[in-house]
């Protein structure tokens, strides 16, 4: 039976990883140990080594995609050996629209095609007080940090609080369709 390759849990507050790059590829040899990709979260970029040997069968997100912990994010098995052509609903998910492969395949869809607002925040001359995370998930999602209530000291906007402001308006931001 083919091993499941999930997007790893690296600390207690991640809720998302972005695939940086894949060391292997689809149908090379793995042995448990070798490196498999390199995963970027809020605070570090980790390489994730295999945790079984045979060949990679099945890889589901490419460089630059946003992944929810614990996310299946292929397959290794023996050759021949019969995946999913897509990846299955993480655990406690519905698996529908308001679902994480939902939730990310729209994110993915704004991010290739709408225009990000923080230009113009900055250029309008109002500064904003956001940690470096929260900066890169409003950008990749086409948000304007004006629009996130910040919860952290003096106002400052922390990555929880743009995945709070996501959350609320995933239904009201279908602007890019």
């Amino acid at each position: 039976m083919a091993t499941e390759v999930f997007m790893p849990k690296l600390s207690m507050t991640m809720e998302t990883g972005t695939v940086l790059q894949w060391f292997k590829q689809e149908g090379d040899d793995v042995r448990e140990g070798d490196l498999l990709l390199e995963v970027m979260t809020d605070k570090i970029n980790i390489e994730v080594e295999s945790y079984a040997s045979g060949k990679l069968l099945k890889i589901y997100y490419g460089a630059d995609e946003v992944v929810p912990v614990n996310q299946v994010i292929g397959y290794i098995g023996a050759e021949g050996e019969q995946v999913p052509d897509t990846p299955p609903a993480v655990e406690g998910s519905n698996g529908g629209e308001d679902g994480a492969n939902g939730a990310a395949a729209e994110a993915a869809c704004e991010a290739l095609t709408c225009e990000t607002e923080e230009d113009a925040d900055e250029s309008a001359g109002e500064k904003v007080r956001a940690t470096p995370a929260a900066r890169r998930i409003a950008r990749e999602n086409g948000i304007s940090l004006l629009k996130v209530t910040g919860t952290g000291e003096r106002g400052r906007i922390h990555q929880a609080d743009v995945e709070r402001y996501l959350a609320a308006n995933l239904r009201d931001r279908r602007r890019c369709r």
